[in-house]
């Protein structure tokens, strides 16, 4: 029969039962060259394993920097994008509220301008049809204020005025400065409802055409202003008006307009 001696991680069979020294020898050898292999591979292993496990652990930390990195500049890119949208759509919304309100200034523009070209002609018409002995008696009583230090003052009137002219003078006689005399002078050149003051102050424009041109610069102005005044509550910056051009130069127009 055969024995099977177990030495470590050794077997031997012996076919006769009978161990010989110099196989024991061997068995006992092998068995230790078993071990140191066993222990040098359990060595290489656990060395290898804690080289992957190294490995793992800086991979792991590199993609958690990675990670972090990336969600860093996700979250910038998406402040970024969010900002310049806010911007974007502020400047949009800010651009459309300043055409909107421009619209609405040039309609009011338009507007005012129609408004005044309409009461410059009611008015016209109103005084084109109106007594011209009431005509000449308001510029009458705001031409003697102007030159209440004129003793003698000439009236020229067209020649189909005369009378009108003449009947408004009596009529203002007695409200006159004392010593104050107005003359009337028919002049046949003279355009149908023209009226010319004379004294040694100067000569004064008083005539129909005149007024109602005093009457139109004072719609329109009104008008600007009225227009100015709807800008300004928009918002908006105006253009300043310029006084110059919406007055005349003689002080008479100014005073015939507040008559």
């Amino acid at each position: 029969m055969a024995v099977w001696l177990t030495h470590g991680p050794c077997t031997v069979g012996i076919d006769d039962g009978v161990l010989r020294a110099q196989d024991h020898a061997r068995l006992v050898s092998s068995a230790e060259v078993a071990a140191a292999i066993d222990t040098e591979r359990e060595r290489v292993l656990a060395e290898a394993q804690a080289q992957a496990e190294a490995l793992r652990a800086d991979a792991q930390a590199q993609a958690d920097e990675l990670l972090v990195q990336a969600q860093a500049q996700f979250d910038g890119a998406w402040q970024q994008g969010f900002d310049q949208g806010t911007q974007d759509a502020a400047a949009h919304w800010a651009s459309q509220q300043l055409q909107a309100a421009d619209a609405r200034r040039r309609t009011l523009v338009r507007q005012s301008e129609r408004l005044s070209g309409i009461v410059s002609m009611a008015v016209e018409r109103v005084i084109e049809q109106e007594d011209r002995s009431a005509l000449y008696r308001r510029s009458l009583r705001t031409i003697t204020k102007l030159v209440k230090d004129s003793a003698l003052l000439t009236l020229r009137v067209p020649e189909a005025d005369r009378e009108n002219a003449q009947r408004a003078v009596a009529e203002l006689t007695a409200q006159l400065p004392q010593g104050t005399v107005i003359e009337v002078i028919a002049d046949p050149q003279m355009p149908e409802g023209a009226c010319r003051f004379e004294s040694d102050s100067g000569v004064i424009d008083a005539g129909l055409d005149t007024q109602l041109a005093a009457i139109r610069r004072a719609v329109e102005r009104a008008a600007r202003e009225m227009a100015q005044a709807g800008d300004d509550d928009e918002g908006d910056e105006a253009e300043a008006i310029d006084d110059d051009s919406d007055h005349d130069d003689t002080p008479t127009e100014d005073h015939l307009e507040a008559a």
